[in-house]
């Protein structure tokens, strides 16, 4: 015997509910400035050691 396969979701017929649209966020200048206390935590790669090749050509 066939199993139906079919869709089991309640049916829309066409009807859907209206979602509100999202409220945007006003352009601020003042969030696009730098800080003006920000620290560059950041460590700077190891320089890189020269090979005795390298260090023999100069």
């Amino acid at each position: 015997m066939c199993i139906p396969h079919f869709n089991n979701a309640p049916k829309q017929y066409g009807r859907k509910e209206k979602k509100e649209p999202h409220k945007s966020i006003p352009f601020n200048k003042e969030l696009m400035k730098p800080d003006p206390k920000f620290v560059d935590e950041r460590k700077a790669p190891p320089p890189k050691k020269k090979s005795w090749f390298e260090e023999l050509l100069g």
